[in-house]
């Protein structure tokens, strides 16, 4: 029990952390409602592929890190394997 109360306390005092909880809980439902209307084999690759191509972004956008050619190339690859993979 106390090591319960050392968590409440945690969770309290760091909204961050249940903001957190609340968004990978939100993660998991929209999985579970996606593979009840797909099929694993095309909803696998299409999360991978963005999952690649938003942290590219994410990290020129926030991170101000530079994107050279190559960059842009594997996004334009991966968005093209998406296109085939999940037959859009």
């Amino acid at each position: 029990m106390k090591e319960y109360n050392k968590f409440l306390k945690y969770a309290y005092h760091h909204p961050e952390f249940i903001v957190g909880l609340l968004l990978y809980i939100l993660s998991f439902l929209a999985w579970l409602i996606l593979l009840s209307k797909k099929q694993l084999t095309t909803i696998f690759p299409l999360l991978a592929g963005l999952s690649y191509a938003s942290i590219i972004i994410a990290s020129v956008l926030f991170l101000k890190e530079e994107i050279d050619l190559f960059k842009i190339i594997g996004i334009v690859l991966i968005g093209v394997g998406i296109l085939f993979v999940t037959k859009i």
